[in-house]
């Protein structure tokens, strides 16, 4: 994956061919501002989920229905951030090559440890405090398993670090995809992506017959759940192709956008009917994720696309990281409520303590410490505006 030597033919034709998949919407800086309004979208309709016990208490039965929406629908949110970490990363790792000739590991794990580790280990070091003093309870082995990202293979573990399987799925995620393209290429990442998949679909299959997913455990399983972010890089894959970005904007009309989103939303209730259908349901939703999100990057000048970029929506999307990590405290449902943090889970308090524990990591923790990550591993394209050192 080295470049050819400069001025050779070679290297002009593969600068030419380069320069031609470069998305032309990120302008060089690799920044694609629609991703932001996705994060938002996902971690709304987490909180929601997560919150509708409270809101309820709240409000009792009014708006049942919609209270009853949000509770089934909420669980898809972490299947959106899974299409995006799938579509993004490859995406970044694609520029780097193309820019560089090879794609450095190094530089990407340095550059991840300074954007994942400093907010978790923080908020895992404040539930860690809270639950010696007695006051948000969770064992020493559920925040282990939190700690060292295995927490999607450990059944039982309290509710303040239950949501650490995502972030184990997306860090093993981060452990497997590079390495893999770095190792066989471009040119033969889609089919080695596409056999990863179809492994894993046999394997759901098996697990299923077996009564391995009879528990919702199961489902949070790395080798079970990984082609939700492997689609994402597939569409990555193609969506770098001059061609198939064309593709792409021919087919993905607005219209066709809105019967994708119709059907990722019928996913959401049609899931819970049986092992066989939520299977079925599970790899529609890892197909349509990311061709959603292509179809709004593809027409960013189209209502979808300024709705998804409202400057509003894009600083919740910033958020979204520290807001996943922080909300878990405070919306919580009722078995789980600590009687010592009172008022502080109940509607609406718990959203504007959950909102300013996450502006406070964001500003204080996490950029800051990606801005390091930064400088000790340049990124191949400059980010966002706001991060630049």
């Amino acid at each position: 994956m080295e470049s050819s030597p400069a001025g050779t033919p070679e290297q002009a034709a593969a600068t030419t061919k380069a320069a031609a998949s470069v998305d032309p919407r990120a302008g060089g800086s690799g920044y694609l501002p629609t991703l932001d309004g996705w994060r938002a979208l996902a971690i709304v309709v987490v909180m929601l989920q997560h919150a509708q016990p409270s809101i309820h208490d709240a409000i009792g039965d009014h708006f049942l229905r919609l209270q009853e929406l949000m509770f089934k629908f909420g669980r898809v949110g972490v299947y959106l951030f899974f299409g995006l970490s799938g579509f993004l990363i490859c995406t970044r790792l694609l520029e780097e090559e193309q820019k560089n000739g090879r794609i450095s590991l190094r530089g990407f794990y340095i550059r991840r440890c300074f954007r994942i580790f400093p907010p978790s280990l923080f908020y895992l070091s404040v539930v860690g405090v809270l639950s010696l003093a007695g006051i948000a309870h969770t064992t020493l082995f559920g925040w282990l398993s939190a700690l060292l990202f295995f927490a999607n293979y450990v059944e039982g573990i309290h509710w303040y670090v239950a949501h650490f399987w995502s972030l184990a799925m997306e860090e093993h995620f981060y452990l497997f995809w590079p390495a893999l393209l770095l190792f066989v290429g471009r040119t033969r990442a889609i089919p080695a992506a596409m056999a990863i998949v179809l492994a894993i679909y046999i394997w759901r299959l098996v697990a299923i017959q077996i009564g391995w997913l009879e528990k919702e455990i199961g489902w949070h399983y790395t080798d079970i759940r990984l082609d939700v972010m492997l689609w994402g890089c597939i569409i990555a894959l193609l969506y770098a192709q001059p061609a198939w970005r064309d593709r792409f904007k021919t087919y993905l009309t607005t219209p066709a956008w809105l019967v994708l989103v119709a059907l990722f939303v019928a996913t959401g209730f049609l899931g819970g009917k049986s092992l066989g259908m939520k299977n079925a349901m599970t790899i529609v939703q890892a197909i349509v994720v990311p061709l959603l999100i292509v179809g709004t990057v593809l027409r960013p000048t189209n209502w979808i696309g300024v709705a998804l970029e409202w400057s509003a929506l894009r600083w919740l999307g910033r958020l979204s990281y520290s807001l996943y990590l922080w909300q878990q405290l405070f919306l919580v449902w009722s078995e789980f409520r600590s009687p010592s943090m009172g008022v502080l889970q109940t509607f609406p308090l718990n959203f504007v303590c959950a909102l300013l524990c996450a502006v406070g990591s964001y500003y204080l923790i996490e950029r800051p410490m990606i801005k390091v990550g930064h400088r000790m591993a340049k990124p191949v394209t400059a980010g966002r505006s706001d991060l630049k050192s």
